[in-house]
């Protein structure tokens, strides 16, 4: 499967990005949601995983993931209530079978 992963801190992304790739997944790096949007217009993904709180945006990266996509699922990393447009919300601090789970629910969705 092949994931886009949208998280700027550095120690999450990376945890993330190993958990991702131990279950065989693909995996491309954004760090903020300007370059998530352009992997999406250049890619076609499975799943979005993005963290709800973009400090480089004024907007949500959610939102404009579902401007270009409507139908692509979307797993929310958040340390609070997720916002309208993602498939599964999944709260910090979460286990590596979480993040399983929410992919799967999320592609379900």
């Amino acid at each position: 499967m092949k994931v886009l992963l949208v998280d700027d801190d550095q120690a999450v992304h990376v945890a993330l990005k190993a958990m991702l790739e131990l279950e065989g997944h693909h995996v491309e790096d954004t760090w903020d949601g300007k370059d998530a949007l352009d992997a999406l217009i250049h890619a076609r993904f499975d799943v979005v995983i993005a963290d709800l709180q973009r400090p480089d945006q004024e907007g949500s990266t959610i939102q404009e993931i579902r401007k270009l996509d409507a139908t692509l699922p979307i797993v929310a990393i958040s340390d609070r209530v997720a916002e309208p447009g993602a498939d599964v919300t999944l709260l910090k601090p979460f286990t590596s079978l979480e993040l399983r789970w929410a992919v799967k629910r999320a592609l379900c969705a």
